[in-house]
This record gives structure tokens, sequence and C-alpha cells, in this order.
């Protein structure tokens, strides 16, 4: 019963109006009493939206055997229970109710709480038709045009519910708009030849983290180190990469995340070597005071004149930072473009 008591915590009245009635009485039908709370609470036509909606999410949870912790993030709850596609249904139809609400709270504060879910659907998908991008056939990414409309529409929405943060360590909700939109500006039209192509890891992996496809899948991470990043806390990050996969590319272009809270610091170094473990380029990192935040490092490519050419396969080595005691890296895009 513990948990998502927040006040940016969605439908938290109705979890304890359920929780009240099934300690009094534990054989009463929950679907019946999610369609009498929102039918006391909102117009007939609403309340038939969000009793279908949040009874098919109720029922899909408790028959799904997949796994979802307390602090699992975006990527196990959409496996978990949260459809895309019935959710996008959801959140249009939601949306046709916006004029008829615009000054109820309520309505506000799960218009809010929809619009952010969506983006970070859009945000853990990356690409394609739930993503919020798509990558054209001279592999530029292009942003869509509704991820704009998205963000004015929660800065409106978290304003007008007086929704300032959204988790329990109070990220701004104004800190994640403005981050995502540094984002897609840099990512616009910018060239991703990385997008999905096979590549090896040569170094050792953290436990939770053997999912490797994470760094160029196309989403992106933020300030929460859960969603969209790759942790390095044993090894440093290798990897092995076959030229011919990223031929047109002039640069690697990487993504960290530095949360000193969770001791994860910017690297130190980024290497690119032969096989042989010669190098070939390296650039240095200065240690960075920051406590939380992100930021983007390019290396150049060996051009047609330099001494030490790419070959075939080449080694592209990223050193976790120098600092004294336990430290992690958090890598999320790898970008050759």
């Amino acid at each position: 019963m513990h948990g998502s008591e927040y006040n940016y915590s969605t439908f938290q009245d109705l979890k304890a109006t359920l929780f009240a009635k099934l300690l009094w009485d534990p054989n009463i039908d929950v679907d019946t009493e999610i369609n009498v709370y929102f039918h006391h609470r909102f117009s007939k036509k609403l309340a038939d939206i969000l009793t279908n909606y949040y009874t098919f999410i109720d029922n899909s949870f408790f028959t799904s055997n997949k796994e979802l912790s307390i602090y699992s993030g975006i990527h196990q709850t959409v496996r978990k229970y949260l459809d895309p596609k019935v959710f996008f249904d959801f959140s249009t139809e939601f949306d046709t109710h916006t004029q008829a609400n615009k000054f109820d709270k309520e309505y506000l504060k799960i218009a809010t709480a929809i619009t952010f879910l969506k983006l970070e659907i859009m945000r853990d998908y990356g690409f394609g038709i739930y993503g919020f991008a798509i990558l054209n056939s001279d592999s530029e990414i292009i942003i869509k045009d509704e991820v704009g409309l998205l963000l004015d529409k929660l800065a409106d929405y978290s304003r007008s519910a007086d929704l300032k943060t959204y988790n329990e360590v109070k990220y701004k909700i104004e800190d994640y708009i403005n981050s995502w939109r540094k984002t897609i500006y840099k990512y616009h039209k910018r060239k991703h030849y990385f997008y999905k192509k096979p590549f090896e890891v040569l170094s050792k992996l953290d436990e939770d983290y053997t999912d490797i496809t994470v760094l160029n899948d196309g989403a992106f991470g933020l300030n929460d180190y859960i969603t969209n990043w790759h942790i390095s806390s044993i090894d440093n990050l290798v990897l092995k990469i076959d030229k011919k996969e990223i031929s047109k590319s002039t640069k690697i272009t990487f993504s960290f995340l530095q949360d000193t809270k969770h001791a994860i610091y910017y690297p130190s170094a980024i290497e690119i070597f032969n096989t042989d473990y010669k190098l070939i380029k390296k650039i240095r990192l200065k240690l960075d005071a920051i406590n939380l935040d992100t930021k983007e490092v390019s290396i150049l490519l060996p051009e047609a004149y330099d001494n030490n050419q790419l070959p075939d396969i080449f080694i592209v080595k990223v050193s976790k930072s120098t600092i004294v005691g336990k430290n992690a890296l958090a890598c999320d895009e790898i970008i050759f473009n």
C-alpha cells in the first residue's frame, strides 16, 4: 500500500479509496468500484474513457508475468503493462475533453501525467511510430512536430495544476522540459550512421546492464540514470566496431551523465585503437565539479591525411573517471555522424 503518495501521483485518491473499501470488504469488485469513482468525479463520457483505460491497465498489470520493481524505469513499465498503441489512443481521446475541463485542477493533474508519460514512452522508443523522431533515408534524425506540442502542453498543464516536480528526488518538470528541448535541438537533422548497427563490447558488463543495444537504439538519457543509460562500474567501456558499418562518419559523438550522488562521473578519456591496441587517437577530459548534468563529447575520426588511419576493425575505449574511490560511467547514445 505504501508508495506514490506525493502530490504529483496520478490517481492517488482513487488508490486510497479502493484500499479503504478493500480493508472493509476484500471481496468487492474492484472494476466496479473504479467505475463508480470516475463517474462520481467526472462527466459520463470522460468517466467512461478513464474507467475503460484504468481498468485495462490494472488488469494488464495483474495478468503480466514480467518483472517490475519499485525503481524500474519506463522501459520495464512498457514491457509489463503499458501498451503504447492503447495508451496513445487513450491519450488522443482524453485530449478531446481538455477544453471542457481546462479549469478542473484534477483533470489538469491527470493531463500533466498523461503528457509526461507519452513523452517518456517516445524517449524510450527512440525512432519509429512510438518514438520522438524518425531516421530518414539519408540517416538523418528528424524530430516529430508533435514533440514540441507535447512539451508546450506539459508546461501549460503542470503550471495550471501547480505541479513542479515529477519524482521523489524533486526533479523539476521545468528542467525536464528544458533538457528535452536542448536534446532535440541538437538531434534534429544530425546524421546517425551507427543506429542499430552491430558491434561488440569487449569490456566486462555490470550484471544489471548487459543490454548493449541501448548504446545505439536512438533513445536518449536525461538526468535520471534509470532510463536509457548504460552503466559501467566494474570496467571501462570498450567497443569493437567494423568500419564498413560507419564508413560515411567523420566523428563519434557520445552522451554522458554525471550524477555524483550515485557515484556516476564523466569519463577521463576516449581513445581509438587498432585491434593490436596501437593508439590512433585520444582525447582527455578534465574533471568536472558539476553534481548532476549531461554532456556530449566528440572525437574526430582520422582524416585521409592523418598519419594513423582507421583500420577495417577498430577499438573505442571510454575510460572511467580517475576520481579516487567507487565510481561508474554512464553512456547513452553513441552516434557516428
